[in-house]
Formats: structure tokens, sequence, C-alpha cells
């Protein structure tokens, strides 16, 4: 056995030397390495720390005892938080005075399976803590009840006080005895958290309490076993006082063995309970106290059916703001429950029950829930029931909603209709095809998660709901269909150009689909394939008939010459254009007149005239001055408004660059109106992102029915345009061509 402790002692220490960590390493301290204002180490305690470190965790303390003088450097004196977790195979010994100099330290935790202490002066291992609010000894499987109130004998104060899984040594046959000396201890240490998970308990009587306070706000006597050694009476006596205060409970896992339960008590009955006249102890404790956040999960260990029953419990002064009811094996809760009007339960917890069946009058009247959680449930069984739809209608402060792991294959398409507050829908891991319900009134959703379900694309009124949804949203949503079989074909490409679109505009990652039986990822091109394949069905078909092929390479070939024939058609009107331009014998002096708002940059503006006005002189050959500019070209002292219509009126095309400014700008939307008016051709250059929100309704209009350009930033953090100026000032001589040839005739 010594060799095997040898062995694994080796193992660690050499798997420690080889790791590395993320945080700072501390010279001279091979060990440890510092992370934000935290010391971590991994064997040992350091005797000198970096300046202004707060907490000290030791997560594998390999030395059988804490030296006295360990703590005595200085930098110690900022510490307020130490954790040590001792090796498994280590036997740790703690002494007096072993923290005797940190003066400073609020909470401290002790780990040891194997926790030796000084037998001839207990009491004084904690001398010297004074500020002490918070001791940790989890896991202290040897620790036993005796040696732990002697410890404490000394300590006057403690806000809290962790026990999980003390004094459950196999071996040594301990218990946990909760006796009077214990009950004093809590009291006279005014505890207000003390967690018991998974101890063995032992409650012997009798107990003097009648002078005693208690303080207790959060209890945890979670996944815990006991024995009444004295009789229940004198269990019910400690609890209703030591309860008095709680408002944090957490009962989950209490052997059921040594609680007796009833699972048929809630089935066929109408009860109209009042409160403050039941005898029933566990009652009494959780719907008369002023208990906030209860958990009972875990506490049924076979299947239970709540049936055709009536409870109501509206008299009673519940103060319940959560309450968790996981892992219960609740399969049917077919009952109407009257909870109080007053009651401001806030969160509800049924996941991981298989629950079959849940009634709307259970949790109906609760109109203050805020987080509904019913996550691995199997209510895909009650889909088929027409009071599905109405599951959630009266919750209408409802956030938070999980139906997750349901196998949900459908839902009602009014199912949301009442929870108009809702943002965040968790309908992950089901086996919906698409999004059968509405949505689109949901104007506060932020997250709707479809990870993991059957869905190929979305078609029909589903997309429309979705677009809208996605395009009237106030603040931006987040939708997700990670982990689904995505296909991309002629019938999803709508779907397929939407999701592009997006995830693209609001910076989402790209996501995969099936396209002629290869992944690809969700991008433009994935969406021209699916274009193409639809293309492709229809020549298909076409080749079917071989005359219709015949006619179709005819119909090719004519329309080729027509192509061809238009093509020389518009270089030869190009040409006429500016030569006619060239000659002044148009009445517009100007290929162009550039717009702007007087509030954009100068540099950028500038930028955008320079290059137009070079690029359209590449392109025509001509050298007199072919863009209007503001600045150049308005003649001082004359009507702004008379000028700006010369030059409107002088111009082939009008240019805007379109910024939110402009679309504020009085004088800018002036320029527009009289543009469109003359019916001008008209581009858009849009200069960063563009509130749609501020457009007046003409710019709204033509933004959104001509092709517009904008400025993008490249990888070298410089603005360029999109097309390039070279594509732009093509444009804008066809336009101008355009114009020429509908005025001639």
């Amino acid at each position: 056995m010594l060799l095997l402790q040898i062995y694994f002692l080796f193992l660690t220490v050499s798997v420690f030397m080889t790791g590395s960590h993320e945080g700072t390493k501390i010279s001279g301290m091979g060990d440890c390495y510092t992370e934000e204002l935290s010391v971590i180490c991994e064997h040992s305690l350091p005797y000198v720390l970096p300046d202004n470190m707060s907490r000290v965790i030791v997560k594998d303390f390999l030395h059988a005892m804490i030296k006295n003088e360990t703590f005595t450097d200085i930098t110690w004196m900022s510490v307020d938080f130490l954790d040590i977790t001792v090796n498994h195979y280590v036997d740790l010994h703690l002494y007096d005075n072993n923290f005797f100099s940190l003066t400073t330290l609020k909470t401290l935790g002790i780990h040891s399976p194997v926790l030796k202490i000084n037998a001839q002066n207990p009491s004084n291992i904690l001398y010297g803590l004074t500020k002490l609010q918070s001791l940790n000894l989890s896991s202290c499987y040897d620790l036993s009840a005796g040696s732990l109130l002697t410890m404490l004998e000394s300590h006057s104060r403690l806000d809290a006080l962790i026990l999980d899984q003390i004094a459950t040594s196999a071996r040594n046959f301990l218990f946990l005895v909760i006796d009077n000396a214990c009950s004093k201890m809590i009291s006279k240490m005014e505890i207000r958290k003390l967690s018991l998970s998974g101890c063995n308990l032992i409650v012997k009587g009798p107990f003097q309490i009648e002078h005693l306070s208690y303080y207790l706000h959060d209890f945890d006597i979670s996944n815990t076993t006991f024995v009444v050694s004295s009789g229940y009476s004198e269990l019910k006596v400690l609890l209703e006082n030591i309860l008095y205060h709680v408002k944090i409970l957490d009962a989950s896992l209490i052997q059921p063995r040594f609680i007796k339960l009833d699972h048929g008590l809630l089935s066929n009955k109408t009860v109209n309970l009042n409160c403050n006249e039941t005898t029933d102890f566990l009652l009494r404790t959780l719907f008369c106290k002023e208990v906030e956040n209860l958990k009972l999960n875990g506490i049924f260990s076979r299947s239970m059916e709540i049936t055709n029953s009536f409870l109501n419990f509206s008299s009673c002064n519940i103060d319940l703001e959560s309450v968790e009811l996981r892992s219960n094996k609740l399969h049917i809760f077919n009952a109407t429950l009257l909870w109080p009007s007053k009651m401001h339960l806030h969160e509800l917890d049924l996941s991981l029950n298989d629950l079959e069946y849940l009634s709307p009058f259970a949790f109906g009247s609760i109109l203050s829930l805020k987080r509904f959680h019913l996550a691995h449930n199997k209510l895909y069984l009650m889909a088929s029931f027409a009071e599905f739809r109405y599951l959630f209608f009266t919750f209408k402060h409802l956030l938070h909603l999980d139906l997750s792991h349901n196998q949900l294959s459908w839902l009602p398409s009014t199912i949301f209709s009442n929870n108009i507050n809702l943002t965040e829908i968790d309908l992950s891991h089901n086996k919906l095809a698409s999004i059968t319900f509405e949505i689109r009134h949901l104007i506060n959703l932020r997250f709707l998660n479809m990870e993991n379900n059957k869905i190929h694309y979305i078609d029909g009124p589903d997309l429309r709901s979705l677009v809208s949804l996605t395009q009237n949203m106030p603040k931006p949503v987040e939708i997700s269909f990670s982990h689904n079989p995505l296909i991309c074909n002629c019938q999803s490409e709508p779907f397929v150009t939407w999701l592009s679109s997006y995830f693209e505009t609001n910076k989402r990652r790209k996501y995969t689909c099936t396209l002629d039986g290869n992944d690809v990822v969700v991008d433009d091109k994935a969406v021209d394939e699916s274009r193409f394949l639809c293309i492709r069905s229809r020549v298909v078909a076409v080749l079917v008939s071989t005359g219709i092929a015949f006619f179709c390479i005819i119909s090719l070939a004519i329309t080729f010459i027509v192509y061809k024939k238009r093509k020389r058609e518009t270089v030869r009107k190009r040409a006429n254009f500016l030569e006619d331009f060239k000659n002044g014998l148009l009445e517009q002096k100007f290929l162009c007149f550039l717009s702007f708002s007087s509030e954009d940059e100068r540099h950028d503006i500038d930028l955008i005239y320079e290059n137009l006005r070079e690029s359209l002189k590449a392109l025509t050959g001509i050298e007199q001055e072919v863009v209007c500019f503001g600045d150049k070209h308005i003649n001082p002292g004359f009507p702004i408004v008379d000028e700006i219509l010369r030059c409107v009126s002088e111009s082939c095309v009008a240019i805007f660059v379109v910024s939110n400014s402009f679309c504020e700008s009085h004088w800018c939307q002036m320029e527009i109106r009289e543009s469109y008016e003359l019916k001008k051709p008209i581009i858009l250059i849009c200069k960063e992102h563009i509130d749609l929100t501020i457009m007046p309704p003409l710019m709204l209009k033509i933004f959104r029915q001509f092709t517009r350009a904008k400025f993008v930033t490249n990888e070298n953090g410089q603005m360029e345009l999109v097309p390039d100026f070279g594509h732009f000032s093509s444009s804008v001589l066809k336009l101008a061509a355009l114009r020429y040839e509908e005025g001639i005739n």
C-alpha cells in the first residue's frame, strides 16, 4: 500500500511538472501561478505572495501539516479567501494557532478526506480569525461532530458553515450528530447559511431551545439520510425553530426510505387548505413560513401521477419566488391549483420529469411567472390535446421558456399568442421540421434556439413570419439553426438566400447544408448553386422532348442575335450621346450632379469627387469638368434653392452620398425630391450603415427600388467603393445615354 501511495505521489508531481498554466508563474515558487487577484498552487502554500493578492487556492496539498510561520509575511495581510484541497492519500493535521496571522481572512476552506485535529487544545485552531465569515469543511469525511463543535468553540460568529459530506467515513462508521449542543452552536454563532448536503444525520434530543434564536437564511439538506433517535416530535420542534426565518431551502434528493411519502396523496382529491390552521408540519414549513427559493428535486423514487384533483391554496400567505421540482418522475400533472393572488413566483422548474401531461390550470393562476423550465420531458404526447395550445396563455410576463428535449414535432400556431414579453425560447433537441407557430408578434424576443431539430428548410408562410421577425425587431434577434440537416436545393433556395444574408448581416457564424450529397457552407455561392439547381431541373425537363429542345436552341440563337444587335445599338447610342455632349448640343453641361450632407467628413467627400472625376475622364476621354460639385458650381449670392435646381437640371444623372445625417437634412431631401420630379436617373452611395427608420418615404422607396453602391473598409483599413469607380462610372454613362435616348424619342 505504501508503494502504491509513493507511486501515486510521483505521478502527481510528474504531471504537475510537465503541465502548463494560463496564469503568470510566481518567481521562486514553481507550482504556483496568478490569475487576476488569485494565487493558485498545485501542492504547496507559498510563504510570500505577490502584492495585493486577495485569494489563495491550493488544488492538491501534499503536506501533512501547515506550519504556523506560513502566513507571517506581510503579503498575506491582503488575503481574505483561502481554500485548500488536500490530496486523498495525505493525512492533514491541524494545530493550535495554525491561522493566527490571517487577521483579514473572511473565507476559509479545508477539504481533507482524513483530517486530524490536535487533541490537546482543538478550540485554538481557528484562533486569530476574527473576521472569518465563511467556513467550508466539505469532503472532510473523517471529521466527527464532536471535533467540529470543539473547533468552533472559541469562535463567536459565523455567517456561513459548509459541511457537505463531512462525517461520512464508512470505515469509521461516522454520522453527523444533530443534538442539543449542535443546535446551540447554530444559534450562538448566528449562522445564516448552513449546508449539510450529502451528510448522514442522527437527530438526537431532547432539545432545550426555548430561549434560543435562530438566524438561518439559507439551509441545504439535499442528498442527506437521517435517523431520529428521540422521536419525530423532537425533530419537529427543532426544525420549526431553525426554519423559522429560512428563505432558501434545498431538500432535494432526501433518501425516500427515511421519510414517509404517500404517492397518491394529491390524486382524486378536493382540498381547500387553510395554512394557518393545518397541523401538517411539512405544509406549515413550505407554505406558512418565509421560504422564497425552494428546491425539492429527486424526492420521489417511483412514478408519480396527479389526476382529477382540485387544490385551493388561495388563502395561504406563500412567499415563494422560485420552485424546483426536477427529476421527480412526475409523469401526469392533471390538477387545478388555485394559488394566492399576491404570490410572486418568478421561476418554476419541472425539468427531467418525463412529464407527459401538464394541465394549463395547474400553475395558470400564477400570473407573475417569468421563467418556466420544462426541458427533458415528453410533452410531445400532449401536443395532440386541445389544451396544449393554452399551456402558457396566462403567463403574460413570461421572459424565458425552455421546451428543449421534449421530442416535439409540431407546435400550435397560437401557443405563444399571449406571451409578447418572451425574450428567450429554447426549442432545441426536438423533432421540429419548421417554425409553424406565430412569432412575428414577439417583439421582445432576443434568442430563438432551434438547434438539433429536423429542419431541412423553411418556406411559405413560415418563412415570411421568420423574415418579418428579423426585419421588424427594434433590437437584433439571434436565431440558431445549428445541428439541423439543412439542405440546399431548388425548393430551399428562398430560405437559403435569407439564411445567408441574415447571418452575414448580423455577423453570425456560418452554417452548412447538403448540396448534391456534399456539405457546403451556406453563403452566396450556395445560394447561386441552389438557384442553378432550379434552372438545371427545368432544363432537364425540357430535354425530355426533342422538339422542345430544338425550339430552345432556336430561341437561344434568336436571343443571342437580338442581344448582339441591342449591344451594338447601345454602343452606337452611347457614342452619339458622348459626341453631342462634347459638342455642347445638350441642355446638360455635366454628366452627373454629386450631392452630400455638409455634416459628413469633407475628406471622404473630396475622395469620392476626385475618384469619380478621374474615372469618368478616363472612360469618356472628355477633359472638361463633367461632375457638378456643390462647392465648385453653386454661385454665391443667388437663392440656394434656385442654384440646386439649376445644378440638377444641368446634370444627366443625380448621385447622392447617403449617410444618417443626409437622411435627416431637409436640404438633402429637397435635392432628392427635385431630382425625382425632373425624372433624373438617381444613384445612391451608402457612406455608412443607414438607419432606415429615419429615411423619408421617397428616399426609402428609391433605396429599396434601385441598386446602390456602398463604401466598405478593406483589409488595410482604407475605404473603398463597391462596385469600384470603374464600374460605377460605367453605370453613370449608361444611365446618361439612356436618358438622352428617351429625351430624343
